[in-house]
Order: structure tokens, then sequence, then C-alpha cells
């Protein structure tokens, strides 16, 4: 009997949003569907299936992000630690929260981009705080 693979369909835009265009408070939420290796600065890239977003990226052809396309996160040391043990198929919603200067180590006094990773069950419970605030 042949192994069973898991297979999904290949091809579709591709979206790349370097950190440094992303605003502070922008963010982008879906589903964790791949990884791959950045060739130049040897990180491991996020692929996020956008379900919900406000980030403006657009693809090579200049098309803009929509609902279901393939937001690559460019990897950075935060976003490793955050992701460490986030699985494909995980839902997950990236937030950027702007720059913030390296107090100690090899990079002291330069800024690293800060981003925050919230997990599906953070997800719900951050919205269901926010809808018992309007009752």
């Amino acid at each position: 009997m042949a192994k069973k693979r898991n297979l999904t369909r290949s091809g579709g835009p591709v979206f790349f949003h370097a950190w440094g265009s992303w605003e502070e408070g922008q963010y982008a939420e879906g589903t964790l569907v791949g990884t791959s290796q950045d060739k130049k600065y040897k990180r491991t890239n996020f692929h996020l299936k956008v379900e919900d977003f406000n980030v403006d990226a657009t693809n090579q052809n200049d098309e803009p992000l929509k609902v279901g396309d393939v937001l690559v996160l460019n990897g950075c040391g935060i976003l490793d630690k955050h992701l460490a043990n986030v699985s494909k198929g995980d839902f997950i919603r990236v937030e950027y929260e702007g720059q913030a200067e390296i107090t100690g180590g090899d990079w002291e006094g330069e800024l690293a981009h800060s981003i925050a990773v919230l997990l599906e069950d953070d997800v719900n419970s951050e919205s269901s705080s926010e809808d018992d605030d309007l009752l």
C-alpha cells in the first residue's frame, strides 16, 4: 500500500511584506501552512494563509493581499522564538508592535522589530473579553 501523503495545491500568489514596511498595530491572522528557508539570511520564513488582516501587502504583480492568500512572514529572532512550539495547521495572529532597542548582548543599542504572536486560544479569549466589555 502506498504511503499516505499530506498534499496541498502549489502555486497561487505569494505575498512578502518586509517587517520594515509594517506599521505599529497592523496584524494578520490565519492558519500556518508551511515554512521556507531564506537563502540570504538563513532564517525560517513562515507561511500564513490569511483569514483576517489590516496590513497593506501586495504580491509581485502589485495585487493587494486578500483573504485566502498566503502571506510570507520574514524570519527573525523574535518570530522564531514565538513560533517555536507552533505547528503547521495552527491558527495564529501576528501583531506588529513597532521597534525597540536591544538592551544587551552582541546587538545592544540596535533596533529590533517587536512582534506579538497570539495562539488560537489567546485570540478567542481576547475576543470574548472585548465582547464582555460591550455588555
